[in-house]
């Protein structure tokens, strides 16, 4: 079975409004608020976690969020020059953006902390929420900003997801992921400023050629690694891991993932996760079975990305989700002719080891990076 292109306006990716949920007869009324949503004991346990992993993990100093950070940090942002040995421990106003309530002086326009915004063309919007295009006032760097409705109607459930979207939104900020920039807040809105990447989504690329040649198809699985070792480092499983949530940014030359509206948050101390979350064909076997699982889904899904991006195909046979569910459960996973006919033995030994039924034995993100596959073709 092969995917199929989205339409030009599905595959802005990370401008997507992920409303996932069906509000119930008789939804209640809520009013988000920004100090109480970032301000909670967890949420400050994810904001260290989401440091560390800015310290561990190599960063792209030129990316918006990367070169605001090193603004408010007064460091200067020279190519080529990564944060300094425990630069984190002086970042800690950078996690907790300015929540005071504002007045934009223009409706237009979005003042944010060191930055405005001119707002354009609207990118996605949902139940409630809406995200447009917007360009940096200084610099002519195009932005994405989410716009949140601070007083919504909705069930519990729906306002937990909205709350825990604007959490993660803020904890992310690495040059493999698109990256948050700053937050404002107004009596009625929720400004959320965001990378915006432009280059389009890893899935339109695999099918414009039928199918990446190994070193293409490695650079992007080796991006997609690196983001989910950040994500994973900082507590955030992101669910939904698939080539419609990867965007090339065309400037920084990086797959950047995307997309978390069906991300959460998880710790050493409760790994654990059981909502029923993902796209059919890239779910884990554990979720379909209805068990608690980890980050591992996150891995499993890459192997699946792995193979979609050789062959332009997906290994599970089936039209129907019930019938690539029965597929996926029985493990028949098909190297397809001519799709794998020149295909590495490495590369299959790769996806096989993401792609492991055994939780216990199935590769983790470290272990993949580190796969004969990848460094052989990764300089």
């Amino acid at each position: 079975m092969k995917p199929e292109k989205k339409s030009k306006k599905q595959s802005q990716g990370q401008l997507e409004v992920n409303i996932r949920f069906v509000p119930k007869p008789q939804p209640q009324a809520a009013k988000l608020d920004l100090n109480d949503i970032l301000g909670t004991t967890a949420m400050q346990a994810h904001q260290q976690m989401a440091r560390n992993a800015s310290i561990r993990l190599p960063q792209n100093p030129n990316s918006s969020s990367s070169t605001l950070r090193k603004f408010t940090m007064g460091l200067k942002a020279t190519t080529g020059q990564a944060y300094p040995a425990g630069a984190g421990q002086s970042q800690k106003e950078l996690w907790h953006p300015a929540t005071e309530i504002v007045t934009f002086a223009d409706p237009n326009v979005v003042e944010g902390v060191h930055y405005k915004y001119y707002l354009g063309d609207v990118l996605g919007e949902g139940g409630f929420a809406i995200v447009k295009i917007a360009t940096n006032t200084s610099s002519k760097e195009k932005v994405a900003i989410k716009i949140i409705a601070k007083v919504i109607q909705a069930d519990l459930e729906a306002i937990n997801i909205i709350t825990r979207e604007i959490q993660i939104l803020h904890l992310v900020e690495h040059h493999t992921c698109v990256s948050f920039i700053e937050s404002r807040e107004t009596n009625d809105n929720i400004y959320i400023v965001m990378e915006y990447v432009g280059g389009g989504d890893l899935l339109d690329a695999i099918l414009d050629v039928g199918g990446f040649d190994e070193p293409r198809a490695a650079r992007a699985i080796s991006d997609i690694l690196h983001g989910l070792d950040y994500l994973h480092n900082t507590g955030i499983c992101h669910r939904d891991m698939k080539p419609e949530n990867v965007l090339y940014h065309p400037e920084q030359e990086v797959w950047k993932i995307a997309d978390f509206g069906c991300a959460t948050l998880f710790t050493e101390q409760n790994p654990f996760m059981h909502d029923f979350e993902g796209t059919i064909q890239y779910m884990a076997p554990e979720i379909l079975l209805g068990e608690k699982y980890t980050k591992s889904i996150d891995v499993w899904a890459t192997g699946v990305i792995s193979y979609v991006s050789l062959s332009a195909c997906f290994p599970w046979e089936g039209r129907t989700d019930a019938e690539v569910q029965e597929s996926i459960m029985r493990y028949k996973i098909k190297f397809y002719s001519p799709e794998f006919d020149n295909v590495s033995s490495d590369a299959v030994s790769f996806i096989l080891r993401l792609l492991e039924m055994n939780i216990d034995k199935r590769i983790t993100v470290e272990g993949a990076l580190n796969h004969v596959w990848i460094k052989a073709r990764i300089k």
